[in-house]
């Protein structure tokens, strides 16, 4: 039996190469190292494609962290077939601070945890965001983005608990609203990372 390109087991030196690459620099466009990448990228998602578990746990770790950070988070919208893209909503919106750093990684640390096997997507917007206001090449940019990491894990890790409450609330329902997130971030203190 002849397995197709996306059924191919992916290897743990592979994950490797994927995070690495999400975290210092993604294959520029036209080079002969982007095909590989998106086609390892295209066996990955096959492999481990979103489920209501997933999207569950990535979101709660976006939305626990804003929390903690001191952000209201009003809302977590997702399909109710799962085949569109999910999102938190937060007020205001972190975006060009560090806490947007911490925010935006904290959905696939949580999903991680939980799971594992994740694509770290977003850290390619916050590896992109620390060469922009600072500066960093590509081992400065992966440097940055595993501090950033393992301050958000250490707060969805004190926090665990919430972390499940509020992923357990995104598998049950397309939307859930503020009202239903307040209860579930309750034991969180507001704003004290």
């Amino acid at each position: 039996m002849t397995l197709s390109e996306t059924e191919m087991p992916i290897t743990p030196e592979e994950h490797e190469l994927l995070v690495y690459r999400r975290k210092a620099k993604v294959p520029t466009k036209g080079t002969p190292e982007e095909e590989p990448f998106k086609a390892l990228l295209r066996r990955f998602h096959a492999q481990f494609p979103p489920t209501p578990e997933r999207v569950g746990w990535h979101e709660a770790g976006h939305a626990v962290v804003a929390h903690r950070l001191g952000y209201r988070v009003s809302m977590i919208e997702r399909d109710a077939t799962w085949t569109g893209n999910p999102r938190t909503y937060i007020e205001p919106p972190p975006q060009g601070s560090d806490h947007w750093a911490l925010v935006q990684v904290a959905g696939y640390l949580a999903e991680d945890r939980a799971v594992g096997n994740v694509d770290p997507e977003e850290a390619c917007e916050v590896a992109e965001m620390a060469e922009q206001r600072h500066g960093y090449g590509p081992s400065d940019r992966r440097a940055f983005v595993e501090a950033v990491e393992k301050l958000s894990l250490a707060i969805l890790v004190s926090d665990w608990s919430a972390v499940e409450q509020v992923a357990k609330l995104v598998q049950a329902k397309p939307d859930v609203l503020m009202a239903e997130l307040d209860g579930a971030l309750s034991g969180v203190s507001f704003g004290s990372a």
